[in-house]
């Protein structure tokens, strides 16, 4: 991903909670600077729209009031036109993608439909975002209609679905099947 956006600098940060993230904000990351964002947990298939950070409710991304604050600290440090992937299974079906989205519109929000898997790639983009992820998890019990070997990775901007990632330059199926 670097040789393709010309990044200078990666930072990574394993947080326990939404208030870490907000801390880390406040203290390491300046305005306008960040062009791609991974927020990652682990998601569940139903409509509470979470991404659990750690072991209680207080640790999730959620859709919630301290969310809200951290998003906003994050749509301050994004440059104009990047990119966050929510790196938890089912945030394209459960709503946290389409939250996140809401909450900082003019970003390109992306994440999965299905339980994801270890193979995610970040490929250049076309058709708006700068970058876009992509990924072809196995066949999924909780999603019958998602098939195996299939783009498993949805994009939103300004709170709207904008379809899979296909449709903004990855593959609509495995090449590497």
């Amino acid at each position: 991903a670097t040789q393709v956006s010309g990044a200078d600098c990666l930072n990574l940060y394993r947080v326990k909670n939404v208030q870490q993230m907000s801390m880390i904000f406040d203290r390491f990351v300046w305005d306008n600077t960040v062009i791609h964002a991974v927020i990652g947990g682990h998601g569940s298939n139903d409509q509470s729209g979470v991404l659990s950070l750690g072991a209680g409710d207080d640790d999730d991304v959620a859709q919630d009031k301290q969310t809200k604050k951290m998003l906003g600290q994050l749509r301050t440090a994004l440059t104009s036109g990047a990119t966050i992937f929510l790196d938890s299974c089912y945030s394209a079906r459960n709503g946290l993608a389409k939250f996140v989205s809401q909450q900082i519109p003019d970003a390109w929000v992306m994440g999965g439909i299905v339980s994801l898997d270890g193979s995610i790639d970040m490929l250049p983009g076309k058709n708006g975002p700068a970058r876009i992820l992509s990924d072809f998890p196995s066949a999924d019990d909780d999603v019958p209609e998602f098939k195996d070997g299939t783009q498993a990775i949805k994009v939103f901007r300004h709170g709207k679905d904008m379809g899979l990632a296909s449709g903004f330059g990855a593959p609509a199926k495995d090449p590497n099947p």
